[in-house]
């Protein structure tokens, strides 16, 4: 009898743990709908042990009778099929949400197929349909893009995505270009891309992505298998009327092991390779190379950008040589060296006439300026990559750039009937050199370590003499003399602790900054001045990811220590996602502290220009400069339909800011660099991408509005100026394969509206800009690129219209190496045209009328290798 209960206990003991274990799955479609009926396997060792369908909610229960690993299998007619493995460890109840992507289902010969889809999501990933999407007339990468659905390279050269930057253009997962989108846009023919992979949370160190993440984009351009292993490229030889010429040269070499890159060119059309931002991106310094750092920004002015990248079409002449060189070396499977050296060379020749009225007595003069300018920029960057497997990371970067200019400015100047001449001579030279170091080690499975340091100094000298008919500045001398110098010397350490706990990301880091400048100024009078600023900081954050509902909190505490101030820098991000990265709502919060650099605050007045002098500025040495940004973010992006919408919205609510007081006497503007309180700035975007007709047609539609208010002293009276920008339009374009034409109409509007409280300035600016472009296809042989577009441009002081019409004609053979082309651009304006333009400041309103580059028409051949 006893032995009858013992087994009658032991069955019972054993049922009752057996099936204690169950799986609830819920089975999603990609937007988010239940799926009924769907299949759901669970496999042991290829076997399937039990099987269920689910139901009218999309839920199935499924059971499993003993503990350790399985395969759960889901399946629904018009779906791909899609397998996880799950690990059964207790008698918990484990739920599952599964995600199902339509596919196309072959039945015999009968291929049924749902919507064309524009791009494949798979994980962080977004795969973008090429073949959809484009339609083979495409020449370089830039066309394919702006063809990807709320992507673009916008008229800065930079790509983006849904309205942001995209942080890092890879080729073939290495950044062969590091941060210079408009050298890779402008130079990759388009026939060379396979795929164009967009990832979010991107980082290339699978510790730190795997336990931390990252808020970092990329776009990842895969090449086609058949240029591996060989020399790639063409070379593009240009002649036209009137000395016109050009030569452009591409070179790629990619490799497993080592790709390189090598772009030359040289002419003097007015053709740009590098952008005004790309420069700005090169010299944004050391620190946005640390790796796995997040620190709180600081406020930091904007940098002066060689006058070279400024002056763009709106010049007279200009010639342009240039030389880049990128490369991806990887000596070693887990070593890879990425590195660049950009060189641009330039002659710039400015003709130009200005009418300025100044606010203040009703003063009114003209300018008649001819500049001539020369212009050398070197930038270089080498960054290492050095993995101790999967554990620690070894990184290292060293950057290098000089700017040299040579300006020469001849300025005929009339006010009160008087005419003064006079001659101003710069020769501005400029280095920064950086480094930084980083190391990252994985301690444990959910946690990191890491460790920073970075050294960076920066060199400026800006000489300037002023030659003239008449006194200078209220003196008795006709010449003037100055050296202006400055100085600057930073360096930094952190450490940082990452843990992952469940789905949330606990970080602390600590840190020291040190930060000296100095600046000499030799004129009439002479001084060196200096400062020298040093923060230590604790930062502590908390967030979630890889849910419906993430959120991000962090808080820094930094103490400076020779003002003896501290600050409390939160940032705060929460984002809902509908549908993961596709479809979401996100709202930004960020605070941030800075103080003024040296140049604000000068002892002993300078001159900036014969016009402009600067007296001694008013500026504390310790004024803080605060920020508070928010920002709010929506998103949706439809695979199917071709929808893409978004929303982007950013306010800045500054504290004490420094302005300009503003004085005229005797045809000079004298400025005083001063404290104020307060001022704001709002950006708003919004674009609406749609297709239709098979992805034959595309309507896009964009708009921004753009208000920043900032304060202002006119003879020690205070006053806001509030600047408003309103942008729109839209583009209407066909995506013909294999016709004869595509067309592209739209039309943009901009209006531009400045004003003040209290010395009722109030103007505006409107220009529309209606455009129709053709691209026609006559045979396999011929094709014309027929562009379009009509400016009008009107303030309330005058109108200025003018057609700009560009062809760019191509022949080339089936099979043929050599393409044969006609090149016309702004063709009606081959003796050059006026550009008449309104230029506002708070002490005067400018309109001036600049000589503009010539059009040309010329012919060329392109060789391809």
């Amino acid at each position: 009898m006893f032995y009858r209960y013992t087994l009658l206990f032991l069955f019972l003991y054993t049922s009752t743990f057996s099936i204690a274990q169950k799986i609830e799955v819920t089975v999603i479609d990609e937007e988010y709908s239940a799926i009924p009926g769907a299949t759901i396997q669970l496999l042991k060792d290829d076997s399937v042990v039990t099987y269920t369908i689910t139901n009218a909610e999309g839920i199935a229960t499924i059971k499993a009778e003993n503990f350790g690993k399985y395969m759960l299998s889901v399946n629904f007619w018009g779906y791909e099929k899609k397998t996880i493995e799950i690990n059964l460890s207790d008698a918990s109840t484990i739920k599952k949400t599964i995600q199902l992507e339509k596919s196309a289902i072959e039945l015999g010969e009968v291929v049924i197929q749902g919507r064309t889809k524009l791009a494949r999501q798979k994980g962080d990933t977004l795969s973008y349909n090429l073949k959809a999407l484009t339609d083979g007339n495409e020449r370089k990468l830039k066309d394919i893009i702006n063809k990807l659905p709320g992507a673009e390279v916008d008229e800065r050269g930079k790509i983006r995505v849904n309205g942001k930057v995209v942080d890092d253009l890879l080729v073939n997962g290495q950044k062969l270009f590091g941060d210079n989108h408009k050298i890779a846009t402008e130079n990759m023919n388009a026939d060379m891309l396979d795929e164009i992979d967009l990832i979010q949370n991107f980082e290339q160190f699978s510790a730190v992505k795997d336990i931390e993440g990252s808020n970092r984009t990329a776009m990842n351009l895969k090449i086609k298998e058949e240029y591996f292993g060989r020399i790639t490229g063409d070379v593009d030889l240009f002649g036209g009327i009137k000395n016109r010429y050009g030569l452009h040269s591409n070179l790629f070499q990619f490799n497993k092991k080592f790709s390189l890159s090598a772009i030359a060119d040289v002419n003097n059309t007015g053709a740009e390779t590098m952008s005004v931002f790309d420069f700005i991106e090169m010299n944004s310094g050391i620190k946005s190379d640390i790796r796995n750092n997040n620190q709180a920004e600081n406020v930091i002015s904007s940098s002066s950008l060689p006058s070279f990248l400024l002056k763009r079409k709106d010049v007279a002449q200009k010639d342009n040589q240039f030389l880049s060189i990128n490369t991806v070396y990887q000596p070693l499977p887990n070593w890879t060296i990425t590195g660049y050296v950009i060189g641009n060379h330039s002659n710039i020749y400015e003709d130009k006439v200005s009418k300025k009225s100044f606010y203040q007595g009703n003063i009114s003069m003209k300018d008649a300026q001819k500049t001539k300018m020369r212009n050398l920029n070197i930038q270089s960057k080498i960054n290492s990559d050095y993995y101790f497997g999967e554990k620690a990371l070894l990184n290292y970067t060293l950057n290098y750039s000089k700017n040299t200019t040579n300006q020469i400015d001849s300025i005929q100047n009339t006010i009160f009937s008087k005419t003064m001449f006079f001659e101003e001579k710069r020769n501005f030279d400029n280095y920064t050199f950086g480094q930084q170091l980083s190391y990252i080690q994985k301690i444990s499975p959910v946690s990191l370590l890491s460790f920073n340091t970075y050294h960076e100094l920066k060199e400026t000298e800006n000489p300037l003499k002023i030659n003239a008919n008449t006194p200078l500045f209220g003196a008795v001398d006709t010449f003037f003399s100055q050296e202006m110098n400055e100085h600057q010397n930073e360096y930094g350490l952190f450490a940082k602790y990452t843990r992952k706990i469940n789905q949330r990301i606990l970080t602390g880091s600590l840190g020291y900054n040190y930060l000296q400048q100095k600046m000499n100024i030799q004129n009439t009078s002479k001084t060196n001045d200096e400062i020298q600023r040093a923060y230590a900081f604790l930062n502590i954050g908390l967030r979630q990811k890889d849910k419906p509902l993430e959120y991000s909190v962090q808080t820094e505490v930094r103490n400076y220590l020779k003002a003896n101030k501290l600050f409390f820098l939160p940032q705060a991000r929460l984002k809902y996602n509908f549908k993961k990265d596709l479809h979401y709502l996100e709202g930004v919060y960020t605070r941030k502290v800075g103080f003024s650099s040296i140049n604000k605050l000068n002892t002993i007045g300078y001159a900036e220009s014969f016009r402009n002098y600067y007296l001694s500025s008013l500026v504390k040495k310790n004024t803080e400069l605060l920020q508070n940004n928010f920002a709010l973010n929506y998103l949706y992006f439809n695979l199917y339909h071709g929808i893409t919408l978004f929303i982007n919205s950013f306010y800045t609510q500054y504290g004490d800011v420094i302005t300009q007081d503003n004085s005229f006497l005797q045809s000079v503007n004298y400025a005083t660099l001063r404290r104020a309180d307060g001022g704001f700035s709002w950006a708003n975007q919004i674009s609406f991408d749609f297709r239709w007709s098979k992805i034959k047609h595309r309507l896009k539609l964009e708009g921004s509005y753009n208000m920043i208010e900032t304060p202002f002293y006119r003879d020690n009276t205070l006053d806001n100026s509030r600047n408003t920008n309103i942008r729109s339009g839209f583009t209407l374009s066909s995506n013909f394969k294999r016709r004869f034409y595509d067309y592209e109409i739209g039309i943009s509007y901009r209006a531009t509206k400045n004003q003040t409280e209290k010395f009722g300035i109030n103007t505006t600016v409107n220009q529309w800009v209606p455009e129709i472009n053709f691209i026609l296809n006559i045979g396999e042989e011929f094709t014309a690129y027929l562009d379009h577009s009509y400016f009008m441009y009107q303030s309330q002081e005058f109108k200025n219209n003018y057609l700009n019409m560009s062809y760019y004609l191509t022949y080339q053979k089936e099979k043929s190496k050599i393409k044969y082309f006609i090149n016309a651009e702004n063709f009606l304006y081959i003796n050059g045209n006026d550009i008449i333009s309104t230029n506002h400041t708070n002490a005067y309103l400018e309109t001036q009328k600049t000589r503009r580059i010539p059009g040309f028409i010329g012919a060329g051949l392109s060789f391809e290798f």
